[in-house]
């Protein structure tokens, strides 16, 4: 992968097989889309173009669940956002960080159970990177952030509508991470 280019609409995604097929385990498993946990699963395959072993749970469970994956508390290009309820009542959710925007918030891709297809949003670290209806229909949190190999690591990434090449800092993450063996 040589450049990291956000997913603002559902183009493409209609019979692709990062969600639609056997690679894609909620799929395979009988919980195509709409599903925020198919929808993660498939992106992130789709930016790295490879399949990944992701947590295979609700949402809610996959922040804790991903322990073979690099996590943290600080925003990502291509990073799932994980997101549980503080009472446990509901299942959580998890959308994938598109833009890191200058002043701090992001724009999510996401995709809800029995819900909507596909939708973008803006969250907000003021607010703990919550949508409206995370905190009115349920009691969620953010929990933090799986990183995805193959993109920038944390940090505020270059606007994505510049000519910046990304290429740039996926090599430099690569081989920072061969160093550290």
């Amino acid at each position: 992968m040589s450049d990291f280019t956000p997913r603002l609409n559902s183009n493409g995604m209609e019979n692709n097989p990062w969600w639609y097929s056997s690679g894609n385990i909620f799929y395979a498993a009988g919980y195509g889309l709409p599903n925020c946990t198919c929808y993660a699963y498939g992106r992130y395959a789709e930016i790295r173009g490879a399949f990944a072993a992701l947590p295979g749970g609700n949402g809610g469970d996959w922040y804790n669940a991903a322990t073979g994956f690099e996590r943290g508390n600080t925003p990502a290009l291509g990073a799932v956002i994980c997101y549980t309820s503080r009472s446990g009542d509901y299942d959580g959710h998890v959308a994938v960080v598109e833009i890191i925007h200058e002043d701090g918030h992001l724009t999510t891709s996401n995709s809800a159970y029995g819900g909507t297809y596909f939708w973008v949003a803006e969250v907000y670290p003021e607010n703990g990177y919550l949508e409206t209806w995370m905190t009115t229909q349920r009691d969620y949190y953010c929990q933090g952030f799986i990183y995805n190999d193959m993109t920038p690591g944390p940090g505020p990434g270059p606007d994505p509508g510049s000519d910046f090449p990304y290429w740039i800092l996926n090599y430099l993450k690569r081989q920072r991470k061969r160093r550290r063996g």
